[in-house]
């Protein structure tokens, strides 16, 4: 698993999953950003990924939807790169400072904290 900052830039059409026919849909796509080292995020992450958008009932998640910038949980298995897109989230979070600074005292000092209000 790599834990990303960064972008991601659909490198094919979007493929929406119904919640009827198959559990989830897969798209390519490309992470551009830096991955979480023993220092922080400072090493250099720019990879292929398939983003698999699943359902939940009749809510599902897009793989349109990650927004511009965000924290992610690259799974590596067989030789290539995993997001997961889930209506309740997933892999990928919206990034923030916050959510940055969290990351990185709980990874780095130990001192993991959870989001205000949750």
């Amino acid at each position: 698993f790599y834990v990303v900052k960064g972008t991601v830039r659909l490198t094919e059409e979007p493929r929406e999953p119904d919640p009827k026919a198959v559990p989830f849909t897969r798209t390519r796509a490309r992470i551009e950003g830096v991955a979480l080292s023993k220092t922080g995020f400072d090493a250099v992450f720019s990879r292929e990924v398939m983003i698999e958008a699943s359902c939940i009932s009749q809510w599902c998640a897009s793989p349109q939807n990650l927004g511009p910038s965000f924290l992610a949980v690259a799974s590596n298995g067989e030789g290539s790169f995993t997001l997961r897109a889930a209506p309740c989230g997933g892999d990928v979070v919206p990034w923030d400072e916050d959510g940055e600074a969290r990351v990185l005292d709980c990874y780095l000092r130990g001192e993991c904290r959870r989001k205000e209000g949750f």
